[in-house]
């Protein structure tokens, strides 16, 4: 539906993409993803903090909440969760860790020049048909998000080995710090950004500019507070695992 009422709620609580509908947030089209990523934490959050029966009826609950669509690329987000968890417990020699850094960056390039990405694409379309290639929207190439998430997963495995021990500069470590603090603003914010920007100013440079200053300034507002939200949240959740067995 058109109606921004209806497109406004629907993204503010995450229930744009479950099941087979898809509402976009005006023109903060990147938004989708946010309709994903909401109920993949949701199924980590069920599945941690809870236990017993609670663990399974309300990960089972949530699952059939979230819908297959969100289910098919799960996998890929837990690749990067189980990458922060378990990642630094596993040592692997630093040769091994070199082949684990370079070798996708040899791969993915050969799994394209011999149209990898096309194949997989044309073996879903095949086993679930057009409708099922247009019900899943941004799922519809899953097994190729699956390629691409297991090769770059590897990458960043080869990366945290060969990076453990390194030490930099304090000045450039609290900049890199500082700048990293904005990611999450630099994703939600910067397409209507740029679109503002670019109905003002023909210029590239000056838009693409703007936009990183207006993140520089809404970041202490949004992401910034996440210690503050993380404050009044915890105890919520110590309260929902508090009967675990």
């Amino acid at each position: 539906a058109d109606n921004p009422v209806y497109r406004f709620v629907m993204n503010l609580f995450f229930l744009n993409e479950l099941w087979f509908i898809s509402v976009q947030p005006f023109s903060n089209s990147p938004f989708w993803s946010m309709g994903y990523e909401f109920w993949y934490y949701v199924l980590f959050a069920t599945w941690f903090y809870l236990s017993g029966w609670k663990r399974v009826v309300f990960t089972l609950l949530a699952a059939a909440i979230a819908g297959p669509k969100l289910l098919l690329l799960f996998p890929i987000w837990l690749m990067g969760a189980a990458l922060f968890h378990f990642g630094t417990r596993i040592e692997p020699s630093k040769a091994v860790a070199w082949v684990l850094a370079l070798a996708p960056l040899v791969l993915y390039p050969l799994y394209r020049e011999f149209d990898g990405h096309i194949r997989l694409s044309r073996f879903t379309y095949e086993v679930i048909g057009s409708e099922g290639i247009s019900a899943l929207r941004y799922s519809n190439i899953f097994l190729n998000h699956y390629v691409v998430g297991g090769l770059f997963t590897v990458h960043l495995f080869g990366m945290m080995t060969l990076a453990q021990g390194l030490r930099l500069p304090d000045g450039i470590e609290r900049s890199i710090r500082w700048l990293a603090g904005m990611k999450f603003s630099l994703y939600l914010f910067h397409h209507p950004l740029l679109m503002m920007y670019a109905s003002l100013s023909k210029q590239g440079v000056v838009v693409v500019v703007l936009t990183l200053l207006t993140i520089m300034v809404l970041a202490p507002f949004t992401e910034g507070r996440k210690r503050q939200w993380r404050g009044w949240l915890n105890p919520l959740f110590r309260w929902a695992g508090s009967g675990k067995s």
